[in-house]
């Protein structure tokens, strides 16, 4: 999701509200979904999805499906203060590993 900006700041705007847990959780999940499928119908729409794009986002499924099933196991351990640090850290980590993807993936198609 490396084009849709509203992942991240929905979750970071979200972590600093008051509703219980699984209200922040299920509305993170149901933005980025929303925002996904709008994202690839438009670009299916428009033929702009290439074949580097449909090879990265096989590569990187995998992490972001284990990702998933780590945060949810460390959303119900933590407590939200600590939630809240460690999701900076993960978003840091993860542009991080994006950038790398980016280059490596470059570098193969040049």
């Amino acid at each position: 999701m490396l084009g849709i900006p509203t992942g991240p700041i929905t979750v970071i705007y979200l972590i600093s509200g008051k509703e219980p847990i699984k209200i922040k959780r299920a509305i993170i999940i149901v933005i980025v979904l929303i925002t996904a499928a709008a994202f690839i119908v438009t670009l299916a729409f428009h033929n702009q999805i290439s074949t580097q794009a449909l090879f990265l986002s096989l590569v990187l499924t995998p992490s972001i499906i284990l990702g998933s099933f780590i945060e949810k196991y460390f959303f119900k351990r933590l407590l939200i203060s600590w939630f809240n640090y460690c999701v900076k850290f993960l978003l840091i980590l993860k542009g991080i590993a994006f950038i790398a993807i980016l280059t490596l993936g470059n570098s193969l198609y040049l």
